[in-house]
């Protein structure tokens, strides 16, 4: 069982269902989370995000607020209130939505 601290082991209520897990663990799942941060001006912010992927060294989210490779943001589970700092480690480009695939690791 892929056990990653703050987020729960087993799929809460509000996940989308788990699609596959791959041969590395990576499990993709659609899960909500509140991202913490400072922006490039040193604002703070907090933003809702979803996990696309997630495995036990980091995991992909979709992220409307800007972040830049290196920078530690705050993960909180929304379903456990629990949370998790991560290192972002990519960071993709904006779409028309405005927001961007943002690859970290814990």
């Amino acid at each position: 069982m892929l056990e990653v601290p703050g987020f729960p082991t087993t799929v809460p209520e509000t996940a989308q269902p788990v699609e596959r897990v791959s041969p590395t663990g990576r499990v993709l799942i659609s899960s909500p989370v509140v991202v913490y941060g400072w922006g490039a001006d040193q604002t703070a912010f907090h933003a809702q995000a979803s996990i696309i992927t997630l495995n036990t060294q980091g995991g992909v989210i979709e992220l409307a607020a800007d972040v830049q490779r290196g920078q530690t943001i705050l993960l909180m589970n929304e379903t456990t209130k629990e949370d998790c700092a991560c290192r972002v480690v990519f960071v993709g480009v904006e779409r028309p939505d405005g927001k961007r695939k943002v690859v970290f690791e814990f």
